[in-house]
């Protein structure tokens, strides 16, 4: 029995709308999941503030997608973007963002073979400047952990980048390692 929405960024991000709508009155997007083509995102968050830290962010945001596909995530990996930068702050200092780490268990061995990915997702780190970034781990829906470490951290992530620091209720923009929605 599912307990949550969605038990994999994959099946949320099936589930997504494309078009970004309006921000609202809190300079968030309207609770809601999104997936953006690259031409919307980019339009959106990255160039209609060209005076500011944006296109930056999104440059770095960029080279930090190509480095994951190059460490072997795959490029269809689901990817959750939040922080300041999907709003409307005029300089936001950096992008947050889940993605999807597919292992086939929690043990030393399982997770050793996704240790390049896992390097490149350094969290909250202060020397990674304008990257957060944090895995979600998907365990085989069998494996004995699927539910507290596959499906508990989707609800984390879902519940936590779906309001703002004031608790207001925002939407959430999805894409890939690779890309975005072609259309």
């Amino acid at each position: 029995m599912k307990t949550c929405k969605y038990d994999t960024f994959s099946e949320a991000i099936q589930a997504s709308d494309g078009e970004l709508p309006e921000f609202d009155g809190n300079g968030n997007l309207p609770p809601g999941d999104y997936r953006p083509t690259e031409g919307e995102l980019r339009s959106r968050f990255a160039e209609w503030h060209t005076l500011s830290t944006r296109p930056e962010v999104y440059r770095v945001w960029r080279i930090r997608r190509r480095d994951l596909v190059g460490a072997g995530c795959p490029k269809d990996a689901a990817l959750l973007v939040n922080g300041s930068f999907t709003t409307e702050k005029s300089h936001p200092e950096d992008v947050d963002f889940c993605v999807e780490v597919e292992v086939p268990g929690m043990d030393g061995s399982s997770l050793s073979s996704v240790k390049d990915i896992i390097d490149l997702l350094p969290g909250n780190k202060k020397d990674h400047k304008r990257i957060h970034a944090f895995p979600v781990y998907v365990l085989p829906e069998d494996h004995p952990m699927y539910q507290a470490v596959t499906v508990e951290g989707m609800r984390y992530w879902l519940k936590w980048f779906g309001r703002d620091r004031s608790s207001n209720p925002k939407g959430r923009v999805w894409a890939t390692i690779g890309g975005h929605r072609d259309k």
